[in-house]
């Protein structure tokens, strides 16, 4: 059985700990697809690989996940937020990769554009160095 990439092992980790919140979670949304709110979009999850020796690589990785609910549930969103950083923050292995929080930028904006509703949309830019 081939191994995964770190990439892969840190977005599939991502992905099913985000199923447990109850919401909806998707990686892409085809055009023309209703999706109902709230929802996490897990984006992408990036490498920057650095050698360490002739054996061994480390490098860093950054997750990008979007979290989309109504402005009016604010004290819902507020609680899957503090939940997801608290998860994310504490994350310090996945399948054989060893990593360790580097920082997290969280932003949260008010959207009126992209629905008859206002929404909250929060922006997570979680990076991790990995050993």
């Amino acid at each position: 059985m081939l191994k995964s990439t770190a990439q892969q092992a840190l977005f599939d980790y991502i992905y099913s700990a985000l199923e447990g919140y109850g919401v909806d979670v998707i990686d892409f949304k085809e055009l023309n697809t209703q999706i109902s709110y709230p929802f996490f979009v897990v984006r992408n999850v990036d490498i920057n690989k650095t050698k360490y020796n002739m054996d061994n690589f480390g490098g860093e990785l950054t997750a990008t996940i979007d979290f989309w609910t109504y402005a009016d549930d604010r004290g819902r969103h507020d609680s899957i937020v503090y939940s997801v950083d608290t998860e994310f923050s504490n994350i310090d292995s996945v399948e054989g990769y060893q990593l360790m929080i580097d920082d997290m930028d969280i932003k949260t904006l008010n959207d009126v554009e992209n629905s008859d509703r206002q929404l909250l949309h929060t922006v997570f830019i979680a990076n991790y160095k990995l050993f």
